[in-house]
């Protein structure tokens, strides 16, 4: 888990052009500017760090089967109810189990995320749960949060090169 963000720009627009989301991460500072939600606000944040966007494919990475405890710093943007800011994080397997979603059956690795150091102690509601196939590449199946419920894979849309 090597790929650190620094001095990005990402933004979403609609079709007529309309911000709707943007970061700016720049000398270790994000300033987040999300209209929809009013969030105008510039953080501090630490050398090495993971944008909240990147999870998915930085948990497709994750040395799954060894059950290894990993510790990075994540901005988070207050997506879904999660607070805003920089937070040290950890995320670990917890098991493997059969998971049924509308799209099929899988096999999937368990992985918790959560707050570590003691920030933790008053933060056990912003635990996050997600289930990725045993088989490569570890496609996302299921996530599932305290603040605002589950999420299950309906399709999965496969482009032949």
């Amino acid at each position: 888990m090597e790929p650190v963000i620094s001095r990005t720009k990402t933004k979403l627009e609609t079709k007529d052009n309309q911000k709707v989301y943007r970061i700016f991460e720049k000398n270790n500072t994000a300033t987040f500017n999300i209209p929809s939600r009013n969030l105008h606000k510039t953080i501090k944040v630490k050398e090495k760090y993971y944008d909240i966007s990147m999870l998915n494919y930085l948990f497709q990475v994750y040395p799954f089967g060894h059950e290894k405890r990993i510790q990075f710093n994540l901005v988070m943007d207050g997506r879904r109810g999660s607070p805003v800011g920089s937070f040290a994080m950890y995320v670990m397997e917890t098991w493997q189990e059969n998971i049924k979603v509308p799209f099929g059956s899988y096999d999937c690795y368990r992985l918790e995320m959560g707050i570590t150091g003691m920030a933790s102690i008053f933060s056990s509601k912003y635990k996050y749960y997600f289930w990725y196939t045993v088989n490569t590449p570890h496609i996302l199946v299921k996530f599932k949060d305290k603040q605002s419920g589950l999420c299950k894979l309906l399709e999965i849309d496969v482009k032949e090169d």
